[in-house]
């Protein structure tokens, strides 16, 4: 999504507005299929989370704290955060505006949904006509004493395979294919009693754990893993138990899943209870399926953020939600809008309209691309323009910046060429000792700063010198490569060597197994928002450059590839110094090469030299 964004040149405001949530116009894919808009709003689902903890509350706290502090930071360029248990120290961000963004957040939720577009739907729906089975009406469960029925209107659906409830049942083939998919997610609730009985049927499935979202009927609680049960391979129904410990007296969601074309489920009936034992069981087989041979269009399905209950939240006193204090309604940082507080829905929508009518976002994104074609930003702390963030080096061009990227209808492209056409911008990066002795970090941009590679550059880099690097864009994150160096809890399966070639963008993010050539180069880790990275110039980059199996592979394969190229060693020295540093050799490299090849190094370790060298590295 962020790739196509960009690509596409989407009106930053209305990256901003999607990202949020907002209930806008959905905006679909270029080829119909889907709506684009909504994968934007699984943002706020890429936080951290705790597993395995008894306070429950607390992981929810964290993981609110950590929205609004990524929120803040991106959007506004504000440690908003700082406000979690006192007023904001240093900026006009009191604690009630910090709840008051919490509520907004608090009355959200983040998880899997069908994201096709209006098209699809009706096409699924023509295929359905005439081929779906009747379903007999679904008997009511006797209850016991202190049995309670699950309320089945609270459910958000989407997908087809659970549009509609037939006579009584929830069925996802519907009576007629179990290419049908589709997911239920309830609103949250907090359960009081210790079994969940789930009378269900249909295909059998086993991980529940290890895919909750698949082909199940599952209860997720922040901090625990979820719990959840499956059909036993038949159209028999039966009553299958959840049993809950920690999520007792906890806000919970249940969620029914399909997403696998070639199962099915359904569920008769969800009943809470303090009793191990389920209902009375009444046998009961439904009809087959229809088994047309019909083919569906797939649905794609996405993360998204939609509306949940929402509510006010309450002052924690001190940031410990033990202690709570009054209640705040729902709305914006006062500071930046006088209205400030939202009724009725969550407010996700009036926080959109807040974010884009506020002037920081326009100069907070400036800013940033800024700091990615100078080094350093217009505000050297890109993340905090509050009063503990450092002054503009030059406030009136932030202002005229901000002002042109807004009139040019929020293009992110037309900013750029504003910035690269400038006459700052084609600055040499020399320096002239006068300017260096009046202005030693450059702050009035006397000449273009040298920049080092950032990490994935510096991977992405090697791979397109060494003709490796694959160009082609989308498609699912590559699995990572794990060194036999790199164990711990959770190791993941490793993926290739080269990450099949793909950009360092498409390389999954594994907190624990960070790719170490990326790592030497200051990747940040990746828990929260980093506008500013760390640049350092350690003996570890130079060992890494010499050492890395990654590195030697890829020189190894540049070698082979101009060996077989051309046919002399002075036009293979040649295409290789035209590759990694876009000009031919002088004179003196020609014969410092000419003599390390000729007293027995390899063509590979040359390769290897020139991948080393400062040159490559920095950019001038």
């Amino acid at each position: 999504y962020v790739i196509r964004a960009f690509n596409e040149d989407l009106p930053y405001d209305t990256f901003v507005r999607e990202h949020v949530g907002a209930n806008a116009a959905p905006r679909l894919s270029r080829d119909g299929l889907y709506v684009e808009s909504a994968i934007a709003s699984g943002f706020y689902g890429l936080g951290e989370e705790r597993n395995g903890a008894t306070d429950l509350e607390e992981v929810r706290t964290e993981m609110r704290d950590s929205k609004i502090d990524v929120f803040g930071k991106t959007f506004l360029g504000l440690t908003v955060a700082c406000a979690r248990c006192h007023d904001h120290k240093f900026d006009p961000i009191p604690t009630t505006d910090y709840y008051a963004l919490g509520g907004v957040f608090d009355s959200t939720r983040t998880s899997l949904a069908s994201i096709a577009s209006a098209p699809v739907a009706k096409a699924i729906e023509d295929s359905l006509r005439g081929i779906e089975r009747p379903m007999p009406a679904a008997p009511a469960t006797p209850l016991r004493k202190g049995d309670e029925r699950f309320d089945m209107s609270l459910f958000y659906r989407t997908g087809a395979a659970f549009a509609e409830t037939r006579n009584g049942w929830l069925d996802s083939s519907r009576g007629a294919s179990n290419a049908l998919t589709g997911i239920m997610v309830s609103r949250s609730f907090v359960p009081t009693k210790k079994y969940i009985h789930v009378r269900v049927a249909g295909t059998k499935f086993g991980p529940v754990r290890e895919e909750p979202s698949l082909l199940a009927v599952t209860i997720f609680a922040p901090g625990r893993y979820p719990k959840g049960v499956a059909g036993s391979g038949d159209r028999k129904l039966r009553w299958r138990t959840i049993t809950l410990h920690e999520e007792i007296n906890q806000v919970c969601h249940l969620e029914i899943a399909d997403r696998q074309r070639d199962g099915h489920i359904v569920v008769g009936d969800i009943v809470f209870s303090d009793d191990k034992t389920p209902p009375p069981d009444v046998a009961e087989s439904l009809p087959e399926l229809a088994g047309t041979g019909v083919t569906f269009p797939e649905e794609i399905f996405g993360r998204v953020t939609y509306e949940d209950v929402p509510h006010n939240m309450r002052v924690h006193e001190r940031g410990n939600h033990l202690n709570q204090g009054d209640e705040v309604p729902r709305g914006f940082l006062r500071v930046l809008n006088a209205k400030g507080r939202f009724d009725g829905d969550s407010g996700l929508d009036g926080l959109a309209a807040s974010l884009t009518e506020s002037p920081l976002v326009a100069r907070v994104m400036v800013n940033r691309l800024w700091k990615q074609h100078f080094g350093e930003g217009i505000v050297r702390s890109v993340d905090n323009f509050g009063q503990m963030g450092e002054r503009p080096t030059h406030p009136e061009l932030l202002d005229y910046l901000a002002r042109k990227f807004v009139s040019n209808g929020w293009s992110v492209k037309a900013m750029h060429r504003e910035m690269v056409m400038s006459e700052a911008y084609q600055r040499d990066s020399a320096a002239l000792p006068e300017a260096v002795a009046k202005d030693p970090q450059n702050r009035l941009l006397t000449h273009m700063p040298v920049r080092r590679l950032e990490a994935e550059a510096v991977r992405d880099s090697i791979l397109a010198v060494t003709g490796s690097l694959d160009r082609k864009t989308h498609g699912p994150s590559v699995k990572v490569h794990i060194s036999e160096f790199q164990d711990g809890r959770g190791k993941p399966v490793s993926g290739k060597l080269d990450g099949e070639g793909r950009r360092s963008v498409y390389l999954e993010v594994r907190r624990n197994f960070i790719t170490p050539l990326l790592l030497a180069f200051d990747y940040p880790l990746p828990t929260s928002t980093a506008g500013r990275r760390l640049v350092s110039t350690v003996p570890a980059q130079a060992l890494t450059m010499m050492n890395n199996e990654f590195v030697a592979d890829q020189a190894a394969k540049w070698a082979e590839r101009v060996s077989k190229s051309f046919d002399t060693p002075r036009a293979r020295m040649d295409a290789m110094f035209n590759e990694v540093f876009a000009r031919p050799p002088t004179a003196q490299e020609r014969d410092r090469a000419a003599t390390f090849l000729a007293n027995g190094g390899t063509l590979a370790e040359f390769a290897h030299v020139l991948l080393n060298t400062k040159e490559f590295l920095f950019v001038r």
